[in-house]
């Protein structure tokens, strides 16, 4: 299903200029898909951010820029290898405290889920406050 959505809607999506904060340093970046992961793969073996940590204190932030669409299948097979943010088109940063934000910024996706958001939305991680229990 995820890859018919994304075959779909990629040739008619527009990227946006986006106002991006990191840690207090300000980041303007037209982009087509901001990701911010604390975790390396969506499901299927998507690895967004091949080099996240999720015990590191930090987050992943990968920006998807403009691509000729003719290159999305490429762009698949990198995040199926491991190398996405090898990728021209893709930028990688890390932080503890993200802010995204467009005016015109309405829904958001989180583990697969569409949500109503605010034109803003923060992100804020603090290093070994998540619990896991292992058998």
């Amino acid at each position: 299903m995820y890859s018919w959505l994304v075959t779909r809607y990629m040739w008619t999506y527009k990227e946006w200029e986006w106002d991006i904060t990191i840690d207090g340093k300000p980041l303007k970046e037209k982009a087509f898909i901001i990701s911010v992961a604390n975790g390396k793969q969506f499901g299927y073996n998507f690895q967004i951010a091949p080099g996240a940590n999720w015990t590191d204190g930090l987050l992943d932030i990968v920006i998807i820029k403009k691509f000729p669409k003719v290159l999305g299948g490429t762009l698949v097979l990198r995040a199926m290898n491991g190398t996405i943010t090898d990728s021209p088109f893709v930028k990688h940063y890390h932080g503890k405290e993200i802010t995204i934000s467009h005016p015109k910024l309405k829904l958001m996706q989180t583990d697969g889920d569409a949500h109503e958001c605010s034109n803003t939305i923060h992100f804020r991680i603090e290093k070994g406050k998540q619990k896991v229990i292992v058998p």
